[in-house]
């Protein structure tokens, strides 16, 4: 019985043992899982996003490109009516500073109530102002040009920040699906030793259970004997007390009522030996 009771006791211990491993690996997995949610969340948010500029970038260069078209086929077209025409448009300067003067109000040469004088312009009086329009024009193009330019290694840049960022977030994706599947495995591992160990513990307790009941069953037997024993051991001390003397008689040791007397075979056999002292 003291046997079995330690066996339970080490039961218990190594199931509370079991049961805190596994407590602890459920937390661990539970966070696991919860990280790999959020991540997948990340993921999915930045794909997004990405998306996103991208079609922003695509708009954007889209809309400048068609007004690159559209400005380059004005100063063309611009340009050729000029020239068919024989107007000297004069040379395009590389740098233009397009400053728009505050509009002043009207000098007037004569007194504001007479009616104006009227002349006849000749043709080639707007080559300044068409000189102007088309490098306006050009300068507006180059501008759209770079705005391209920018915007395509801005693109390029998002780019490769995102895909350097979901390399990253894939690789720890991979980390934590193998950390879950440890855990759960640990897990599965642990709970299958606890359930054995549980098994083993109900044995141990249905056994003692049938060695206190043997016990309870042989315990008036037990008490009996343990009651009697004194008894029992007296009465074979007299038994060999007798032997004893018997035997030291037959070996020729006289008592001391025979010695003065002639020996009487026919009172031999109605002689005591438990009365007979060594």
């Amino acid at each position: 019985m003291k046997d079995l009771e330690w066996n339970i006791k080490k039961n218990n211990v190594q199931i509370d043992k079991l049961e805190n491993t596994i407590e602890r690996e459920t937390a661990s997995r539970d966070k696991t899982v919860n990280q790999i949610r959020d991540l997948l969340n990340n993921i999915e948010n930045m794909g997004t996003q990405r998306v996103n500029e991208n079609e922003d970038f695509l708009n954007r260069k889209n809309e400048d490109a068609a007004a690159i078209s559209l400005l380059t086929q004005a100063r063309d077209a611009l340009t050729a009516y000029y020239e068919n025409n024989a107007i000297d448009m004069g040379p395009i300067q590389g740098n233009v500073n397009l400053i728009q003067a505050k509009k002043q109000g009207p000098d007037f040469a004569v007194d504001e109530h007479d009616a104006p004088g009227m002349s006849m312009s000749h043709k080639g009086k707007h080559a300044d102002a068409s000189k102007g329009i088309v490098q306006i024009m050009t300068y507006l193009i180059e501008d759209l040009n770079d705005e391209i330019m920018n915007g395509m290694k801005l693109e390029a840049k998002g780019q490769m920040n995102f895909d350097k960022a979901n390399s990253t977030a894939t690789t720890l994706l991979e980390n934590l699906g193998e950390k879950k599947t440890n855990l759960e495995g640990s897990m599965a591992d642990h709970e299958e030793d606890e359930t054995d160990e549980e098994l083993v513990r109900k044995t141990n307790t249905h056994m003692l259970k049938d060695e206190k009941t043997y016990k309870a069953s042989i315990k008036p037997d037990c008490d009996w004997i343990i009651g009697a024993f004194t008894e029992r051991a007296d009465k074979r001390a007299m038994e060999m007390n007798g032997l004893v003397t018997a035997k030291e008689f037959l070996a020729g040791k006289k008592p001391s009522f025979l010695q003065k007397r002639t020996f009487n075979d026919d009172a031999f056999g109605n002689i005591g030996f438990l009365g007979v002292s060594a």
